[in-house]
């Protein structure tokens, strides 16, 4: 392909400019670049900059930056009243490293002028006399997020120009293909829609379109291919989709993107099937609950991920309904209930958490363990009647509590190792409890008691005492099970999630780009999508 660029335009292209027009080579972007500099030393940003900035200047990268309120003398007032205006601090950079921006930002002190425009989309501050790129990884530590956007707010009221970010909307349909408890970890097949509003994308050679102008209908979606620079500028990024997901699991096998010409809309389909890790809860095991999250990272430094899509985009009203739905496959489905997810925005991590809720089933575990073990305890109080000679009853209570011993190496092999115990491990510690109360009383009875007649009787009433108390145990479990109270709540569980899910990001290999927050919780999600009215109604009906 043949391109022809006017001086002006050269000037204020970028590397990934050439390389979107398919000069890749370095000798090649060098040289460029090198002819860029000759042509003007400070040149100018790219054209949306210039347009929406006015600025003139190639904008400076701030390193450790922050937005702060002062009081200053207003030169047009003349008196000594002082107004309250908002100028760019940073940190000087560390002589390691130091390129030619990061010095000529030193160079001025570490303070802006008051703050004219703030483009938050671009990440560009003008204060009428330099521009500044504040990108939010340079951010400073000690400012958090939801400072910020009240000082954003702040600077719009008291009459700096704030540029918005731009919109987009997430759709997600979920198939839950797998849970793996032993080894912490679940296998879903996702249909992500991706929508943001970009009528110039074609024009701006940010896409290519796939059909001639004759062959497009009218209202109809035009198939396009995006570019670099066209992928550089969606709100997500395929390379790096999903947090904590196993290995290389992630895998994109179909991609689609359409744009609506009537509305400017461009529209991103994509399934994914992924393995993402994470830590179950289990405490309450078998009467457990999990809240499967699949954490997609979105640009929310550049875009506002909107909780409904606007009216204006058109949609269809399968993405207006709700943001996340979900199904199980049938393997998960004949071992979870599946309630309605849910999908919260999560600014102080970078993206959108769709998480499913699925609680397992009981019915396999109370047929295959839990009754199993009530009889056999049950049959422990036979021991205070099976023979008065010592030997047979502790041969009885040994083989019942070894029998007992199997169930607990079976439950091991379908767990993972874990710290706690769960309510199945107090159920069993429950039958050694009662099991070694039958020994102790048998011992006890034919050391102490040498009258076979009072020996009988204290039988007896141990037996009584025995099936009673074992009984009132299981009935206790019994009403606990129907009630729900075995249950945790969905923000109990939620909330050991989240902190889980901070253990393998924060620490894990994503640490680079959200460790500023501390891994603390921060700000309040934002609540969007939840997928029915039917949640609501489950967890007011729950027994805390």
């Amino acid at each position: 392909i043949r391109h022809e660029v006017t001086g002006e335009d050269f000037v204020a292209m970028e590397k990934e400019d050439f390389r979107a027009m398919g000069i890749s080579k370095f000798n090649h972007l060098r040289r460029l670049l090198d002819l860029q500099l000759l042509r003007d030393p400070m040149r100018p940003p790219p054209a949306h900059d210039t347009e929406s900035l006015g600025a003139s200047a190639r904008p400076l990268r701030v390193p450790f930056w922050r937005i702060c309120r002062v009081r200053m003398k207003d030169p047009e007032i003349g008196s000594g009243e002082k107004k309250v205006r908002y100028v760019l601090r940073w940190d000087p950079p560390t002589p390691e490293g130091e390129d030619g921006v990061e010095c000529k930002a030193k160079l001025l002190g570490g303070t802006s002028a008051p703050i004219v425009k703030y483009d938050v989309h671009h990440s560009i501050v003008h204060d009428g006399k330099r521009t500044y790129s504040v990108v939010q990884e340079h951010r400073k530590q000690k400012q958090s997020l939801g400072e910020l956007e009240n000082l954003i707010e702040e600077m719009r009221s008291n009459g700096v120009i704030i540029l918005d970010k731009k919109q987009a909307y997430m759709y997600m349909d979920m198939e839950i293909l797998q849970i793996d408890i032993v080894n912490e970890r679940f296998s879903v097949s996702c249909s992500l829609s991706v929508f943001w509003r970009d009528p110039t994308i074609i024009d701006d050679h940010r896409a290519i379109p796939l059909l001639d102008k004759d062959d497009i209908l009218p209202d109809a979606e035009i198939p396009i291919v995006l570019t670099r620079r066209g992928r550089e500028d969606m709100p997500i990024s395929l390379e790096r989709l999903f947090a904590n997901p196993v290995g290389s699991s992630v895998n994109v096998y179909y991609r689609n993107e359409n744009l609506q010409p009537k509305t400017g809309v461009v529209r991103g389909s994509y399934k994914i099937r992924v393995t993402i890790k994470q830590s179950m809860s289990l405490s309450r095991f078998p009467f457990d609950r999990q809240m499967l999250q699949v954490f997609v990272f979105a640009g929310t430094e550049d875009w506002h991920i909107a909780s409904e899509p606007p009216v204006e985009w058109l949609l269809p009203d399968q993405f207006c309904t709700s943001s996340v739905t979900c199904v199980p496959s049938s393997r998960v489905e004949s071992e979870y209930k599946c309630f309605p997810p849910i999908a919260r925005l999560d600014a102080n991590r970078g993206g959108i958490r769709f998480t499913a809720r699925v609680q397992r089933y009981q019915t396999y575990y109370i047929v295959t363990a839990i009754f199993p073990m009530f009889i056999l305890t049950l049959i422990g109080a036979a021991g205070f009647l099976y023979t008065q000679l010592l030997e047979g009853r502790i041969v009885l209570v040994v083989r019942l509590m070894l029998t007992i011993v199997a169930f607990r190496l079976w439950l091991s092999g379908i767990l993972p190792v874990i710290s706690y115990i769960t309510v199945m491990d107090i159920y069993l510690l429950t039958s050694y409890v009662m099991l070694t109360f039958v020994a102790l009383e048998s011992v006890l009875v034919t050391w102490r008691i040498t009258s076979a007649e009072v020996a009988l009787y204290v039988d007896i009433v141990s037996a009584v005492i025995y099936v009673v108390f074992w009984g009132c145990i299981n009935l206790g479990y019994v009403t606990a099970a129907y009630t729900g109270f075995l249950f945790q709540s969905w923000d109990v569980v939620e909330e050991l999630n989240l902190k889980s899910f901070e253990r393998h990001v924060l620490v894990g290999n994503t640490m680079d780009l959200y460790e500023e927050d501390g891994g603390g919780k921060g700000e309040e999600d934002e609540d969007f999508g939840e997928g029915s009215e039917e949640s609501k109604l489950e967890d007011d009906g729950r027994v805390q």
